[in-house]
């Protein structure tokens, strides 16, 4: 279930990260939402465990085995 979890977050983040390239133009003119911290604060978690997961991803392909055993 962990893993299945890990994967869901990945496709999330993936998709934050081909919408952050939209609005990272938009704030640059607005100083104003660069100010607010939840602008920065959000890119630079995600950051973090996209780098740890990208190691652990050859343990997914063992996921996919414990799918059908389950």
């Amino acid at each position: 279930h962990q893993l299945a979890r890990v994967s869901a977050d990945l496709t999330e983040l993936d998709r934050i990260l081909t919408e952050r390239p939209a609005p990272d133009p938009t704030q640059e003119p607005a100083p104003e939402r660069a100010q607010q911290p939840a602008a920065p604060v959000v890119p630079a978690p995600p950051a973090v465990p996209l780098q740890q997961v990208y190691p652990p991803q050859p343990v997914a392909p063992p996921a996919m085995q414990y799918w059908p055993q389950y």
